[in-house]
């Protein structure tokens, strides 16, 4: 039970985070345009009217105007101006601040580190033993 739950969970969170709803909502809205098109324009002009973006449908335009506000939501508020004393000021007292370089050697592994298991032998001996 849980491990099908968790299986659920994951696919959602993978699905959120590639804005999955958004391509499932596009996808609806462009198989519900060209189903409503297909018998008045023909299969050909339904798929290119439909594609276009020449006159998309009201789904569509909700989804462009959700994005938008999605979009707008995410963007940061520019808290302090450029010529504001607070942007004058924290130049210069962070300016202490030494950032350390990274280090030029790094950890290496070597093959000699590793050893790798002996084959097992299939020789037979030559000439066999003899029981008498």
């Amino acid at each position: 039970m849980f491990r099908i739950l968790g299986k659920i969970c994951c696919v959602l969170t993978m699905i959120t985070l590639i804005n999955g709803f958004d391509i499932i909502c596009q996808s609806y809205a462009w198989g519900s345009m060209l189903y409503d098109r297909v018998p008045n324009q023909g299969v050909e002009k339904a798929i290119e009217s439909t594609f276009s973006g020449d006159a998309p449908c009201p789904k569509c335009l909700a989804l462009k105007a959700a994005q938008e506000e999605k979009r707008d939501r995410d963007l940061p508020a520019d808290s302090v101006s450029e010529t504001s004393a607070m942007a004058k000021w924290i130049p210069n007292q962070l300016s202490f601040l030494i950032i350390p370089s990274p280090p030029h050697r790094r950890t290496r592994l070597t093959i000699s580190s590793f050893t790798l298991p002996s084959a097992p032998s299939f020789k037979v001996e030559t000439p066999p033993p003899s029981f008498v």
